[in-house]
């Protein structure tokens, strides 16, 4: 079970939101050094990652972008402010 899930609906078509979504994964690879493996498919698509003890999914589909991190032992201190973090960063690109 993941310890930060965190969903917001988009709003958007998915051609709209899949660039949205791709714009976000750079700028965490960009900020934070997060190496995000990114697979498009026709109706969904599906980011992973693991980053200092997290390992880390994204689900991107028709309505909505999900995100659930399950974190190591040493990430789990930092739960408040990494979900904090997920969840501005997706207001400012799905808002």
């Amino acid at each position: 079970m993941a310890d930060i899930e965190v969903e917001r609906n988009h709003g958007l078509n998915f051609d709209e939101a899949r660039v949205k979504a791709k714009q976000l994964l750079a700028k965490a690879q960009e900020k934070y050094g997060v190496a995000v493996d990114y697979a498009e498919g026709a109706n969904q698509d599906i980011a992973t990652a693991k980053h200092m003890g997290a390992n880390i999914k994204g689900v991107l589909d028709e309505q909505k972008i999900r995100f659930e991190i399950k974190l190591g032992m040493f990430a789990k201190p930092m739960k408040g402010k990494i979900k904090e973090g997920l969840e501005k960063n997706m207001d400012k690109y799905f808002a």
